[in-house]
């Protein structure tokens, strides 16, 4: 591998963990991501506000449902919670990390 400072390591594996533009990705694939046809919303939220789920502040907790999907996990030493849903998105296809969702887009099914 060679950095873009010239440095450079030997590895006898790369994971590319570096998102829809990965940098790996471009090196292993001669393809291009496919639009999966779903959003997700992510936030995070203090675990005193999540008392069912801070008891067992280790867990992560999913909870899986017809087109979606719920994923729940502590970071910060458990004092907040990162909650990550997945649900369809019709035409919508704004490719960002800080777009705002509007309760107006929700689709119940």
């Amino acid at each position: 591998m060679t950095f873009t400072d010239g440095t450079m390591a030997h590895a006898d594996a790369v994971i590319g963990a570096d998102g829809i533009h990965s940098v790996i990705r471009k090196i292993i694939a001669d393809d291009a991501p496919q639009f999966a046809g779903t959003k997700a919303y992510r936030g995070l939220i203090p675990a005193q506000r999540l008392p069912f789920l801070a008891q067992d502040e280790l867990a992560v907790k999913l909870w899986l449902g017809p087109q979606r999907h719920v994923v729940c996990y502590p970071v910060s030493a458990g004092r907040l919670f990162n909650l990550v849903t997945d649900v369809p998105s019709g035409d919508w296809r704004a490719e960002s990390w800080m777009t705002e969702g509007r309760v107006e887009d929700y689709d119940p099914l």
